[in-house]
């Protein structure tokens, strides 16, 4: 009955084969980690609060994390495309231009760079009120500078053309281009054809051999 009353040390005194639970307190214990809230993982997705402007990208990586991240609209997607150039797209990608990426990156090609955005609009019709948003000059006031007007226009539009197809030989010439063109939707094909016939109108004869060959590139 002694041995009963004796308290037992070591395994034996715990019970049930576990051994009683301590609280550690002090800066010595484990910390609990801070929770993250839904604001903080937007904010590291986004790249922070107080990202800087967009520049010219690197590396591919840093690319893909801007375009992403940072490039949601076309307006976005021109500007930061504007700061590359078509002169780094070959070293910037020439390993490889993922297929969804370089769909997008035609659709801005095509639709912001050819012409100016209220001519590249057709479906909009030709009516005062269009062409006062548009900044194009207005029925009224088209007498004396109409000239003028359509020749700024003309060059203009020589010069977006000229960037696009600048654009479309730089893509073609990242990797794999000739796999990731078949994965094109067919609106981005439909963008494609719009934007080879409006250089063509552009242009005229002058770059002929030069949008054939890339219409050939594009299978368009």
């Amino acid at each position: 009955m002694e041995m009963l009353s004796v308290p037992k040390r070591g395994w034996q005194g715990r019970v049930g084969g576990v051994a009683p639970t301590t609280k550690v307190s002090g800066s010595t214990g484990r910390q609990k980690a801070p929770r993250r809230t839904q604001r903080s993982v937007d904010t590291a997705i986004s790249g922070g609060a107080k990202a800087g402007p967009l520049r010219a990208p690197k590396d591919h990586a840093q690319f893909q994390r801007d375009w992403r991240r940072r490039c949601c609209t076309n307006g976005e997607r021109r500007d930061y495309l504007r700061l590359i150039g078509p002169k780094n797209v070959s070293a910037l990608f020439r390993v490889e231009m993922e297929p969804d990426v370089l769909g997008q990156v035609l659709s801005v090609v095509c639709q912001e760079f050819p012409l100016h955005p209220q001519r590249l609009d057709t479906a909009m019709p030709a009516t005062p009120e269009n062409e006062e948003r548009s900044g194009a000059p207005t029925r009224g006031d088209a007498g004396g500078s109409a000239a003028e007007t359509a020749n700024g226009s003309a060059s203009a539009d020589k010069a977006g053309a000229r960037f696009c197809v600048e654009w479309l030989w730089a893509l073609s010439r990242t990797g794999r281009f000739a796999v990731n063109i078949l994965f094109l939707a067919d609106k981005e094909k439909q963008e494609l054809a719009r934007a080879f016939d409006l250089i063509s109108a552009v242009l005229g004869d002058e770059d002929d051999e030069e949008i054939s060959s890339l219409r050939k590139a594009y299978a368009v």
